[in-house]
């Protein structure tokens, strides 16, 4: 893999992160991980796309409630 796609995958991943719409960062995960994709960061540790997929929603609701909270 190239640096670019590399560097396209990743941004992905991260879009996924970015978006409200559970649709768009499953669109996004989809794009950029395995479905057995393991995800560990302090205090979380994960297994599956549909795991991460609710981290990611989880990650949003919670940045939500800082940002208009």
């Amino acid at each position: 893999m190239t640096n670019d796609k590399l560097r396209i995958v990743f941004e992905k991943y991260l879009d996924a992160f970015a978006k409200a719409s559970p649709a768009e960062q499953e669109q996004l995960l989809n794009s950029s991980v395995a479905e057995d994709v393991v995800f560990t960061n302090p205090g979380v540790d994960g297994r599956g796309r549909i795991s991460l997929l609710a981290h990611a929603t989880g990650f949003q609701k919670n940045f939500q409630v800082v940002i208009s909270g």
